[in-house]
């Protein structure tokens, strides 16, 4: 279906790469691999297309090194490895923050929250998706503020106020009914 489609698609991408002998689009073709593949559950696999990407990205510029960084702290994190997860995340955050990549630095500190609060760090956990959460509300991304709404309220829960949680979740459900479904453009085509 739209696995195998995707998964296609990333190896044509990574072929014609490695064909124009373009290291750049390579590695951020293997890292999309790696994306589709943990999306499937596939961890190991995605680690390995990680690995590959790191190996092509790590002479390259600092954006798409933080981007495989990204990516391992999101396969630690569902190993339920929240140290390994939280390293990986800051290492992300600090390449991230020295090319101001703010929609990147957001998504970063959500997963360090996410992590810490998994971990039962709720004072971190609270520092770091708020600070997502004003991140995400300064550059205007909708979706990661309601995805910023819906983390704040898994505070809300750990901390044991059910009240502040149900009024976050509500308005993360708004602001997603606002924002609709998210689509690429060649997605969208496809279904008008």
């Amino acid at each position: 279906g739209q696995t195998d489609r995707a998964l296609a698609s990333v190896q044509a991408a990574i072929d014609a790469a490695i064909a124009d002998e373009d290291p750049w689009e390579e590695g951020l073709g293997l890292a999309a691999r790696a994306n589709v593949l943990a999306r499937l559950g596939q961890l190991d696999e995605a680690g390995a297309a990680f690995t590959a990407a790191l190996r092509v990205l790590e002479d390259n510029n600092g954006w798409g090194v933080a981007q495989v960084l990204y990516g391992f702290g999101s396969l630690a994190r569902a190993r339920r490895d929240n140290e390994s997860a939280q390293r990986h995340f800051r290492s992300a955050l600090r390449l991230f923050e020295e090319i101001d990549a703010r929609t990147e630095i957001a998504r970063c500190l959500a997963g360090i929250g996410w992590v810490t609060l998994a971990s039962g760090n709720l004072s971190t956990a609270a520092e770091s998706l708020s600070q997502s959460l004003r991140l995400s509300m300064a550059t205007g991304q909708r979706l990661g503020i309601a995805r910023g709404l819906d983390a704040v309220a898994a505070l809300a829960v750990a901390a044991r106020d059910p009240a502040t949680a149900v009024r976050l979740e509500g308005a993360a459900g708004a602001l997603r009914d606002q924002v609709g479904p998210v689509r690429s453009a060649a997605a969208q085509v496809r279904l008008d």
